[in-house]
């Protein structure tokens, strides 16, 4: 037998080496995912089976998007659990041994791939399975389902592409498309030549004559514009690898923007507001400071007759469906109603408080009243001239237009600096669109299905579109705008400065630019009409003693 104080130090010394090899165990846990595979197609219940080695292990975690499921202490286990959806998700394992040394693995279910897409010229619209992805060439789709895909690009100018291509889990599939030019040429000849060639609404940098090349295949606007004539616009097919012909006679423009006659009336009589009656090509005139409403031959520009109204008359518009024309009376709170063919006095109708603009809806024969104290709009019927609806509408409402492609009317709030949009079938506020500071005048393009608001306060003019009821752009450099009228000859906006200015601004409508300015016009001018038979601007001027509406040819 072995003497125990020699035994005892023996086991002691196996014991401190046994320990000391434990601590010394720096090894991470093996541990691997055996179910489902990586890169299966699972969706609902599924199971998870893992798999861990280490003679030391004390947990393993399974985590699944880096959320906690499930932990076991089992080397090897398995448990049922429930995947969302289809789209992408990771399932990690973290194994740990007692000495905190940790180990992982993870796979991925319904995984992803990538494409990479290039072509030549970049810039191309890129559409996966027929849906566009909101990207262009040259880009990485991530996020793409392994498997077919039939890729699409687009480009204005160019033929579409498309391909089928495989897309491999855990690879970038390059897909690589030169694209063909889908274009033609324009040849444009005018008579006199020099006219500027704008193509679908831009300027081709061009001018007559010339051959106009790169242009896209189909059916092109081409319109020419060329000082001291009327402009010219024809739709022509441009076919691919052809040359499409365009021959224009310009036609001369004897007033191009110019005063060619004034409409002088009493000292102090206050011309505020105009219409323009297209039956009888009359223009009426409101006299705010005399309670009447002028009556005036276009083919002369002489007054041929007045009428009484209501106090302070401040907008006027003509209802071309019974040849009646209205007038807002400011300070009477109500309409007058005048006879067209006759221009006799027919009825007056009770509004809101301080009616200061007004619009005709031909669709629904209704006229649209703003009641500027009341933040309100009346609804008329314009055959019983009796109000059969008032609207809400934003604060200090000013003007009014109606959009007869969607039977929308727009009204410009002063105060709260927005157009509210009023559905004419339901008489409700559909939008509300922000504009510029103090909105004073509207008016509608029927062209482009644009809406123009003269910002007042804040010296410009928005321009939104009638489709979307967003503002797509902000026009400068009209001074404080007051009055605003679209010209449907030359397609262009004329704006009153107001506000102590006596500028006349011309905007032109395909570039949302001032293109022309007449001087001494418009001092404190809240009236404009355009005259369609005779291609005429009438705009109002007040000033001391001077009352007179001034006569424009347009340009």
């Amino acid at each position: 037998m072995r003497h125990w104080r020699r035994v005892i130090p023996e086991v002691l010394l196996l014991t401190l080496l046994l320990g000391c090899k434990d601590a010394f165990d720096v090894q991470p846990p093996q541990v691997e995912i055996l179910s489902p595979p990586d890169g299966a197609q699972v969706v609902g219940d599924v199971q998870i089976i893992v798999r861990a080695a280490d003679a030391n292990l004390s947990k393993v975690l399974v985590y699944v998007d880096d959320l906690f499921v499930h932990e076991s202490t089992e080397d090897s286990f398995g448990f049922t659990y429930t995947m969302p959806d289809s789209n992408k998700h990771i399932v990690k394992a973290r194994a740990t041994d007692r000495r905190g040394n940790w180990g992982t693995a993870s796979i991925m279910v319904n995984p992803v791939a990538e494409l990479q897409i290039t072509s030549t010229p970049s810039g191309a619209k890129v559409w996966l399975d027929w849906q566009e992805t909101g990207d262009t060439t040259n880009c990485v789709l991530t996020d793409v389902k392994p498997g077919q895909h039939t890729v699409k690009l687009t480009k204005p100018g160019y033929f579409d592409w498309e391909d089928t291509v495989t897309a491999v889990y855990k690879q970038r599939v390059q897909v690589a498309a030169t694209l063909v030019a889908d274009i033609g040429a324009i040849l444009v000849t005018s008579t006199p030549t020099g006219a500027a060639v704008w193509i679908d609404g831009r300027s081709s940098g061009y001018a007559t004559n010339c051959v106009v090349p790169n242009v896209p295949t189909g059916n092109r606007i081409v319109r020419l514009t060329k000082t001291d004539y009327y402009d010219w616009e024809d739709t022509v097919s441009v076919a691919l690898g052809d040359t499409a012909i365009v021959d224009a006679t310009l036609t001369s423009n004897p007033y191009p923007n110019t005063v060619i006659d004034s409409i002088v009336f009493a000292d102090y009589s206050s011309p505020w507001a105009l219409a323009w009656n297209a039956t009888n090509n009359r223009l009426y005139c409101a006299l705010a400071r005399v309670d009447q409403v002028a009556v005036i031959d276009c083919a002369n520009n002489n007054v041929v007759g007045t009428v009484g109204v209501g106090n302070d008359p401040r907008a006027l518009v003509w209802n071309e469906t019974n040849n009646r024309i209205y007038s807002a009376n400011d300070s009477s709170n109500n309409l007058t109603v005048i006879d067209g063919a006759s221009g006799a006095y027919v009825t007056t109708i009770a509004v809101g408080h301080y009616p200061r603009a007004l619009a005709w809806n031909g669709t629904s024969n209704r006229i649209y009243c703003a009641n500027r104290d009341d933040d309100s709009v009346s609804v008329i019927d314009g055959a019983q001239n009796t109000v059969v609806a008032t609207v809400a509408v934003g604060d200090g409402p000013r003007a009014l237009c109606f959009n007869p492609q969607d039977g929308k009317v727009y009204c410009a709030n002063y105060n709260s600096n927005s157009v509210s949009v009023i559905d004419g079938a339901t008489n409700s506020v559909t939008a509300t669109v922000s504009v510029g500071r103090g909105p004073y005048a509207l008016c509608y393009n029927s062209k482009n299905n644009r809406v123009y608001c003269a910002n007042a306060d804040g010296g410009s003019v928005s321009v939104i579109d009638g489709a979307t009821n967003s503002v797509i752009t902000t026009v400068g450099g009209v001074g404080n705008p007051t009055a605003l009228v679209w010209n449907s000859a030359n397609n262009k906006v004329y704006c009153t400065e107001g506000y102590n200015n006596d500028h006349l601004k011309v905007m032109d409508c395909p570039t949302n630019s001032v293109v022309d300015s007449l001087d001494n016009m418009t001092y404190d001018s809240y009236g404009l009409a355009y005259n369609a038979l005779q291609n005429r601007v009438y705009v109002t001027y007040s000033y001391g003693s001077l009352e007179m509406v001034r006569v424009v040819g347009a340009r």
